[in-house]
């Protein structure tokens, strides 16, 4: 399973992931198992990455479908729509946050 599957399968099961300093911090960590733990442990490096763009596992979803959407009725490579969902999501998050870009 990858980072993404991984973050999936958590949102589903209601857990938040978030990237903090290099380490990786779950809500609620109540809701853990150890297969949880161990996959977490499996995947850190490719987690770290992915949560390095979006913030937490909670917004990743935000961000895949719009970079699809852009990617498919935008008819921009993968790449170039990673880059411009990314750039909208943050500053629809920066906006709803209360802070300047």
């Amino acid at each position: 399973m990858n980072g993404r599957e991984l973050l999936h399968q958590f949102d589903l099961a209601g857990i938040t992931v978030v990237a903090e300093a290099g380490n990786l911090f779950v809500r609620p960590a109540s809701a853990l198992t150890e297969a949880h733990r161990q996959a977490l442990r499996a995947s850190k490096q490719e987690l770290l990455l992915l949560l390095a763009a979006v913030g937490d596992s909670s917004r990743l979803e935000e961000f895949e479908e719009r970079a699809a959407i852009m990617e498919f009725d935008g008819g921009m490579s993968r790449a170039e729509a990673e880059r411009a969902a990314l750039e909208s999501i943050r500053r629809v998050w920066h906006a709803s946050d209360g802070r300047a870009e």
